[in-house]
């Protein structure tokens, strides 16, 4: 199942190394806002079956949903203090931002809803069912042995949603400065991946068995998790040779500093300069 999508990852992340390609090692790029981007547009074609138009709302969404969700709350260690929550808004700011969400879901379920009673077929990448056509298949056939409605299918599209982009780009991130503040670590890593795919301008999803240092990697989200993550780094360390962020003198004075929430992710984005391996330039 996870290997099914391996087209759409690839196709995604052609699109990103091209835009850091273009910058051509003469500014910061934003590896944060990248692999961010990366990882929500592969989770959205996968369920939704194309970038839909709703799709930055969804992030944007998705992001202040979980910094509230993961922030401090005087009112979680007082729960039978209803006035606690009143006072700080915090349960009024997660009601109103559920309501939010729910609007977009509602319309993306409604959406496939009337493509499939109008007989339009092949939502999905290259033609195929996308996951929120299954769940409407199975909601419509009444294959399973409890109901399921619209509400079960926007729950499940929403944590995909949150755990397929989150958790999956915080990883990169996290792999890519701890990289960047150890670079004997980060030589090595690339010596390995270079080593691997030498001679190769790509490489797919199934190469990646060849290289020891990314069996190494771990992520809560298993195998989709680890497919999220396994190539993009690889392609990174392959395609690409990094330097620090103007203001950034030596690797220990980058800024590893994290924030509260769910994933405990990177505070300030992570910016980063990368030029173009020279080696892949010669091939081209």
């Amino acid at each position: 199942m996870v290997k099914s999508f391996s087209s759409i990852r690839k196709n995604e992340l052609s699109s990103v190394l091209s835009s850091i390609d273009y910058v051509g090692g003469s500014s910061e790029v934003n590896m944060t806002e990248k692999i961010v981007r990366f990882t929500s547009s592969v989770t959205c074609r996968l369920v939704f079956g194309k970038l839909c138009r709703d799709h930055d709302e969804l992030i944007n969404l998705m992001k202040d949903a979980l910094f509230l969700v993961g922030g401090f709350d005087v009112g979680d260690f007082f729960p039978s203090w209803k006035l606690l929550y009143k006072m700080s808004g915090a349960k009024s700011k997660l009601v109103k931002m559920h309501q939010n969400i729910d609007s977009v879901l509602e319309r993306i379920v409604n959406e496939h809803i009337k493509n499939r009673a109008a007989g339009i077929k092949g939502n999905g990448a290259y033609g195929g069912e996308d996951l929120v056509d299954v769940f409407l298949r199975i909601k419509e056939n009444d294959q399973l042995q409890f109901p399921i409605t619209n509400d079960h299918i926007k729950a499940v599209i929403l944590d995909m949603f949150t755990a397929g982009t989150e958790s999956s780009s915080t990883t990169i991130i996290w792999a890519l400065s701890e990289l960047m503040k150890h670079p004997k670590i980060m030589a090595k890593a690339q010596s390995k991946v270079r080593q691997a795919f030498k001679e190769k301008i790509d490489f797919d999803e199934e190469d990646l068995d060849n290289v020891p240092y990314l069996k190494k990697t771990d992520c809560p989200g298993m195998q989709f998790g680890l497919a999220n993550v396994k190539q993009p780094l690889a392609r990174l360390l392959y395609h690409f040779d990094w330097g620090l962020p103007c203001g950034t003198s030596t690797p220990k004075d980058l800024d590893m500093s994290e924030k509260s929430g769910l994933s405990a992710a990177k505070e300030k984005d992570l910016y980063l300069i990368a030029k173009t391996n020279q080696s892949l330039d010669m091939m081209l």
